[in-house]
Parts: C-alpha cells; sequence; structure tokens
C-alpha cells in the first residue's frame, strides 16, 4: 500500500504517492543535522507529496525553501538568490522550462546553477533543457544519494566559478586599504607642503607601481596554474566522451564541456581584468571599449564611449593610469550611484588627456565630493602623479560627472 510522505515505514525508506511506484528515496535518521555554514537549495515541484520528499532528503545536508510552482521560484530567486534551484518540468502557472528561461535573461541569476526534474526520460527531453541552459536534468525517479551527489557537484562547480572573482575583490579592498592608510599618514604630516608634495607623489608612484606587479603576478598565477588545471580536467572529460557508449552518460558529459568552457571564460576574463594585454598591445581606448563592455555584462548598466577616432599615441604609465581610473570610477558607479547609463569620453585636448565619466543615478553625496574616501583618494592621487587633475560633482536625483586631465608627454598625439 503506497505511503505518503508525512509517515516513516520501519524499513527506513519514504515512500511518495505515484500511483502505486516506490520513488525510491532512503531515509536516513532525522537527526541528522545541517552543516553551521550551509547552501540555501530552492525547491519547485507542485506535488505535494514530492516537494516535501525533496525538502525532507535535501535538508540533511544543506537549508531548503520549497514552492509549489515556477512563479513562486521565480519570484523567490529574485528576491532571495539560492545557491541552487530544483525544479520540476511540468508545473502550474509557469513550468520549469520557463522558469529556466527567465533565470538565464537576468544578469542576478544568469550563472545560478538549475537542476530539473522530470518523468521523461527520452534523450530528445535531456538535450532540450540543456539547451535551454539547465546545468543538469534528472529522470525520476531517482535515488538519494543520486540527487545529493548532483547537487553536490553542482554547488562545487558553482563554487569554483566565484572563487576567482572573490579572490580579485579581496586582493583590490587590500590594496585600496594599503594606498589610503599610506597617503592619509603623508597628507597628515607635519612636513612643509613642498616636501609632502614631493613625498606624496614618489611615494604614490611607488604603490601604484607595486600594485601594477601584484596585478600583474596575480594574473599570471590565474591564468596559468587554474588554467591549466581547467585544461586537463578538459582533456580528461574529453577522453571519457570519446570512449562512453550510453546516450545519457555522453550527455552529461558534453554538459559539463560546456560549464568547463564557461568556467574557464571566467577565469581568463577575471586574468585580464588584473593586467590587460590589450591596453598594451592596442591601447587606451580598446581597453577601455572592452572594459566597458565587461562592466555592462556583469552590472547591467549601460555604458556609451565616445573615443578618439584617430590613435592616441601615450607613454604606458600614463594609458594604465588612465585606465585604472576607468576602472574605479565604473566600480563606484555599480556600487553606490543606482545608475542605468554611463556616458564616457576620452579625448587629448590641448597637451592633455581629458576622460570624463557621467552617469544618470542618484548624485554624489556631499561628504564624498572632497575625495576622502578609498576610491576617489586613489583617482586623484593617480592623477597627480601625471601633473594632473580630478573634479567630480553631482546633484541629488541628477546623477554623478567625474573629469580627469593628465599632462600628456610631447611626443603624446592624437
Amino acid at each position: 500500500m503506497a505511503e505518503t510522505h508525512s509517515r516513516i515505514r520501519d524499513t527506513g525508506r519514504v515512500r511518495a504517492v505515484d500511483g502505486a511506484r516506490d520513488r525510491g528515496f532512503p531515509f536516513r535518521d532525522a537527526t541528522s543535522e545541517v552543516p553551521s555554514v550551509a547552501a540555501r537549495i530552492l525547491v519547485a515541484d507542485d506535488d505535494a507529496d514530492m516537494r516535501a520528499c525533496l525538502a525532507t532528503v535535501l535538508s540533511r545536508h544543506w537549508i531548503v525553501e520549497a514552492v509549489a510552482d515556477g512563479k513562486e521560484a521565480l519570484d523567490a530567486a529574485l528576491s532571495h538568490p539560492p545557491d541552487l534551484i530544483l525544479s520540476d518540468v511540468m508545473m502550474p502557472r509557469m513550468d520549469g522550462i520557463a522558469l529556466l528561461t527567465a533565470l538565464r535573461a537576468d544578469p542576478r541569476t544568469q550563472t545560478m546553477p538549475v537542476i530539473l526534474l522530470s518523468a521523461r526520460a527520452g534523450e530528445d527531453s535531456v538535450v532540450d533543457a540543456v539547451a535551454t541552459g539547465a546545468d543538469d536534468y534528472v529522470v525520476k525517479p531517482f535515488s538519494e544519494l543520486e540527487l545529493c551527489a548532483r547537487v553536490r557537484t553542482h554547488l562545487e562547480l558553482a563554487r569554483l566559478r566565484r572563487e576567482p572573482q572573490l579572490s580579485l575583490e579581496r586582493s583590490n579592498r587590500e590594496l585600496e586599504q594599503r594606498v589610503a592608510e599610506r597617503t592619509a599618514s603623508l597628507l597628515h604630516s607635519e612636513s612643509s607642503l613642498a616636501t609632502s608634495e614631493r613625498l606624496l607623489r614618489a611615494l604614490t608612484s611607488r604603490i601604484l607601481t607595486i600594485q601594477e606587479q601584484e596585478r600583474t603576478q596575480l594574473s599570471r598565477e590565474i591564468h596559468d596554474v587554474l588554467g591549466q588545471e581547467l585544461t586537463g580536467l578538459k582533456m580528461d572529460v574529453a577522453w571519457v566522451l570519446r570512449r562512453e557508449a550510453d546516450e545519457a552518460v555522453r550527455t552529461r558529459l558534453k554538459a559539463m564541456l560546456g560549464q568547463l568552457d564557461e568556467v574557464t571564460a571566467t577565469v581568463r576574463r577575471i586574468a585580464t581584468s588584473l593586467h590587460p594585454t590589450v591596453l598594451d598591445d592596442i591601447g587606451l581606448a580598446a581597453a577601455m571599449e572592452w572594459q566597458a563592455k565587461e562592466f555592462e555584462a556583469r552590472s547591467g548598466i549601460a555604458v556609451e564611449l565616445e573615443l578618439p577616432t584617430d590613435q592616441l599615441t601615450i607613454d604606458i604609465a600614463r594609458a594604465t593610469a588612465a585606465f585604472r581610473i576607468f576602472q574605479e570610477l565604473l566600480t563606484n558607479v555599480a556600487r553606490h550611484s543606482g545608475a542605468s547609463t554611463v556616458r564616457a569620453r576620452l579625448a587629448a585636448e590641448e597637451e592633455r588627456l581629458v576622460m570624463e565619466v557621467n552617469d544618470n543615478g542618484r548624485g554624489i553625496a556631499d561628504e564624498h565630493v572632497s575625495g576622502t574616501s578609498l576610491g576617489l583618494l586613489g583617482i586623484r592621487e593617480r592623477a597627480k602623479a601625471f601633473d594632473g587633475t580630478f573634479e567630480i560633482c553631482g546633484s541629488p536625483g541628477l546623477g554623478t560627472s567625474a573629469r580627469i586631465s593628465l599632462k600628456l608627454d610631447a611626443d603624446a598625439r592624437p
């Protein structure tokens, strides 16, 4: 006789109502504890028994939130993003495929791992799900061991994709803190103004040089070490794929290769952000164009660029300073402005390199206009290192405007 999930047999198994078919979820001791720091899993299934069973199984390892259809799942994912979504395909209001399409269309959930559940075991169903953007496709009935293994695998892959970005953010915060602390110490020195200016510029130049060296070193380590590991893993998966005859396994292996390609692309993007080779190879304008596209993809904020039509000849030190200033200004826009659009202009005017960045956000607060915050202080000191100026202003509701002017070498020309 079929039993509901609210009852547990002495044989140690939980059964779901699906005609008289056993879904095959082994039951473990209900006293199993969830780790203090656990991933969040969002479960979407209109079948109350299956939903309860999935929640019971997964909550032994992770924090679980369960909803009854795709619409509720989408609202929950956007308001409080989980670490992974486990969704049935056939549901009312919004099915699993429509949910997946909506998640992949939103920048906030584009890379969120999604596993689809379905009773359809055909190869076409698996291929369609993977093509739509699913990270995995699990056919019912399935065992607890299989389900948990797949969830754990995709949580780990998501963690690996996030680690390089988190490492970059930590490094940037540490570098900003060191620059700000050292610069603030010099600004409050009791030495004469002229001596302080000379010391400040010499120190700033040295710090910026060290910062670029550390960025370059970190970029090489990410590209070489992590890149080689990913390449080796892709070769292993490809080797298994060539020898595997089972089509279901081959589909999963192909999906893994696609995921590894995404991770590899992320690693390359982070390495390039740390040390943009396009800046060395092509120039400042091309590097700004690359950074603008990367910023748009990451933040969802549109960037309108006005760049010189002719090649701008500028030494690499000034080009690097201008590029880092552009990066910092875009970072401030994403963090604080609430803007939807950024307009940036680069030009050579009367032997000076001029960069203007304007946004349509809420406007910079008065207490930050002096440039005493870490990011703005770093921009001001980069400009001073090249006899430059940095001006910033804003009005509530009317956005923020920043203008940077660096002195060019006599040989620099548009």
